[in-house]
């Protein structure tokens, strides 16, 4: 069965290093590039979810999004964009799990489409049981029960369902790849540009369970090689996708075929 996960929210103090990296990166794609500081912000830096507005789409902004740019490009100050972000973090309600998701602790799957594919997602909820992450060998026991009653929920609900994919940059890690079947996580080819910096799937690596920028991160994305036209080149591990028939989650976890 689905297991509830309540809607989290950091303190402004905490992401405050994270929300500054983003916002700097942003800048420095600006310069690079030539295009709006504002423009920008919604397609490399995650704010727009974080902020509870759900997927970035610049054709239909939210209000409040398009208020909060607004407001952001006319403070040219590092420190006063970043004081402007955290108040309306402060002001906003906590980041909700999309609607198309059902969530199996840091897990999630969409709905299967119309290709009988379904999408798996992994959300960085921290972990309250410690002070190791959710990645921990301690910890792979509930991550692989997670799973488990993630693939039970789908053979029970969405027997029509072929296949399952992924597209993340925690690919890259045997950690996270030994909890899924060989043959899934032997299947990862690079995802095909140009990538999305809008979610976690390349902004994740930026940050550790705790949310605290990585050592290094802030210097490779502020100083090192920038192509302005793929800003996601810029981060040391790349997105990569994953896919394989769900008949081989149901081995691997034991759960009965529908």
């Amino acid at each position: 069965m689905a297991m509830a996960v309540a809607a989290m929210k950091r303190p402004a103090a905490d992401v405050a290093d994270y929300f500054d990296l983003q916002l700097r990166f942003a800048d420095r794609v600006a310069q690079a590039s030539g295009r709006p500081f504002g423009e920008l912000l919604g397609e490399t830096t995650n704010l727009h979810r974080r902020f509870g507005f759900g997927r970035h789409d610049p054709a239909a902004p939210d209000p409040k999004w398009r208020d909060f740019v607004a407001g952001l490009s006319a403070r040219p100050a590092p420190e006063d964009r970043l004081a402007w972000t955290l108040a309306a973090y402060d002001a906003a309600p906590p980041e909700p799990l999309p609607p198309d998701q059902t969530a199996f602790g840091v897990f999630a799957c969409e709905r299967a489409d119309e290709d009988g594919q379904i999408r798996i997602h992994f959300h960085n909820l921290g972990d309250a049981e410690g002070p190791e992450g959710p990645l921990a060998h301690s910890r792979a026991p509930a991550r692989r029960a997670e799973l488990t009653a993630m693939f039970a929920h789908i053979a029970a609900t969405q027997p029509e369902a072929r296949r399952l994919a992924g597209a993340s940059w925690l690919y890259n890690l045997e950690a996270y790849r030994r909890l899924f079947p060989p043959a899934y996580a032997d299947s990862r080819t690079p995802c095909p540009e140009p990538h999305r910096l809008s979610g976690s799937s390349t902004w994740g690596q930026a940050v550790d369970h705790r949310g605290e920028v990585r050592p290094g991160m802030r210097e490779r994305l502020l100083e090192g090689p920038l192509d302005p036209d793929a800003p996601w080149r810029a981060f040391p591990l790349q997105a990569l996708m994953t896919k394989a028939p769900l008949a081989v989650f149901y081995d691997f976890y034991g759960v009965l075929r529908p």
